[in-house]
């Protein structure tokens, strides 16, 4: 018996990966002539579509802004992934820009051509969440939340045992993708991220041509004392990653530090598109959203100001 063929996935991730380099290189020379949303377009269309056809067809992927039942509108996403299935589209306008019920969205994201660190793109992604978060409402589905429609009421004495200790089912996956981390400095995002309280975090931010920024659990092992400057130096442990920022107690928040994971040159872009696409589907598979009701988001369309009583009176003739 012969030995079976290997599926080389690296290659093909990396195909994707070049694919968003070439857009990127597009987009500058557009950007040149003073097309900044054809420019925008060029990266954000390809990395939507590769996104798209790589997780299953029951999800919908867009971009424009959340809406949530009181009409409260998000600023814009560049992406947007949410439920294709029992949740409709409450607008599409002719660009492509979409209003998505709060209550549908598994996760959304921002697509940037280049880092600068003298631009506050993480600050105003932050800041965009965190409007979110403060001013726009969704019910979290609860614990004991077994499926859409079926809540477990342990009221009758039966006990299900479950591993999963998120104090809520449906977080929102927020995420970043840079195509070239070009001066990134580490320490200048982290005092950014530090800034601001987890649950408005990024979970995590891609650099295509570098790797992942995420939160891992660290320990520091050892303090060396380099004679050369007297500074201290910490030696840290690496653990494991937490994708969800704010579901870390605030007492072990201390425990967790930002970590560039570099990945190997040959296959940077696959590796870290492959990294991105794991994440949004592990979001997808434990992410439990509930069903919006509808009847709030068109409430305001159903007043009346004067009601007509049709009365038939009844033919007693026979």
């Amino acid at each position: 018996m012969g030995t079976l063929p290997k599926f080389d996935i690296d290659i093909f991730f990396q195909q994707d990966a070049d694919d968003i380099f070439g857009a990127r290189k597009k987009g500058k020379a557009i950007h040149r002539t003073k097309d900044i949303d054809a420019a925008g377009d060029e990266i954000e269309l390809p990395v939507k579509e590769i996104i798209k056809k790589r997780l299953p067809q029951q999800y919908y992927v867009g971009q424009g802004h959340i809406v949530d039942s009181d009409l409260n509108t998000s600023g814009q996403f560049d992406i947007m992934i949410a439920d294709n299935k029992g949740s409709p589209i409450l607008f599409s306008s002719q660009n492509n820009t979409d209003y998505l019920t709060y209550e549908s969205i598994y996760a959304v994201g921002e697509i940037k051509s280049t880092y600068y660190k003298n631009k506050p793109y993480v600050k105003d992604f932050i800041e965009k969440i965190k409007n979110v978060n403060e001013q726009l409402v969704r019910t979290k589905t609860p614990p004991e939340q077994i499926t859409q429609d079926l809540i477990f009421n342990s009221q009758n004495g039966i006990i299900i045992s479950s591993n999963d200790t998120r104090p809520y089912k449906n977080p929102l996956l927020k995420f970043m993708l840079f195509v070239d981390s070009n001066d990134l400095d580490v320490n200048q995002l982290g005092t950014t991220l530090l800034s601001y309280e987890n649950v408005h975090l990024p979970n995590v931010i891609y650099f295509l041509d570098k790797g992942v920024l995420l939160l891992t659990e660290t320990k520091i092992i050892s303090n060396d004392l380099e004679s050369s400057n007297q500074s201290q130096k910490d030696t840290f442990q690496l653990g494991l990653p937490h994708f969800y920022p704010e579901f870390i107690p605030i007492e072990r928040q201390s425990e967790y530090k930002w970590t560039l994971c570099k990945f190997e040159k040959e296959y940077v872009g696959a590796s870290t598109l492959a990294h991105l696409i794991y994440i949004l589907n592990n979001q997808l598979r434990e992410c439990m959203l509930l069903k919006p009701d509808l009847v709030k988001y068109h409430s305001k369309l159903f007043r009346c100001n004067e009601v007509s009583v049709i009365y038939i009176k009844p033919n007693n003739s026979i």
